[in-house]
């Protein structure tokens, strides 16, 4: 498997992986935060995670689209997934540090925000940076897989650290910790992508 052995692409999944799970830290327990961590009633909860989704939604979407667009006109993708990463690690840490409903609606925005612009853009670079042309979907798998492998890891991940802690915050900075981590992982590529 020579694409491992291509220094920016391995870079790229690794960045990719820290930030899926980075990602799934800050969604995959949401209905259990609001039930335990912020002691909403079951309805309450219900609804409001509904809510939370729709806001993360729109945000993913309304983000994809925009800083995909800002990134084939830019070409700037190493940029722009860094800065994405970072504030999807944002949100997270304003969870972690200052936990309430209002604060977690903040949140998802900008998780919305941050990992919407960091999977389209992200996925721009990692087609630039495919390290053997003829093995192209095969090299794009590994790229998928790296965000699927972060969505299966991530809470699993997150229900150890709420039961070492017995509580949420240190998940969610955690979360916050590995997103920031994955986008600066993506400044180790040394291969720039040409700027239009």
């Amino acid at each position: 498997l020579a694409a491992f052995r291509d220094h920016d692409f391995g870079w790229l999944l690794l960045g990719r992986l820290m930030g899926k799970i980075g990602e799934a830290l800050g969604t995959g327990l949401v209905l259990f935060f609001l039930l335990y961590g912020l002691h909403r009633d079951a309805a309450g909860a219900e609804d409001d995670l509904l809510l939370l989704i729709v806001v993360y939604t729109v945000f993913v979407v309304a983000a994809s689209v925009i800083a995909g667009s800002i990134s084939d006109r830019s070409g700037h993708r190493i940029a722009l997934t860094v800065g994405s990463a970072v504030v999807q690690g944002v949100a997270g840490l304003v969870i972690a540090f200052a936990p309430s409903f209002e604060t977690t609606l903040l949140a998802a925005a900008f998780l919305g925000i941050g990992y919407g612009a960091y999977m389209s853009v992200g996925l721009a670079l990692a087609t630039d940076l495919l390290p053997f042309p003829d093995d192209s979907a095969r090299d794009l798998a590994f790229v998928n897989v790296s965000a699927s492998l972060g969505q299966l890891l991530g809470p699993v991940i997150g229900a150890g650290l709420v039961a070492l802690v017995g509580g949420f915050a240190l998940m969610f900075a955690v979360g916050g910790v590995l997103s920031i981590a994955g986008g600066l992982m993506t400044l180790a590529i040394r291969r720039r992508p040409a700027v239009a």
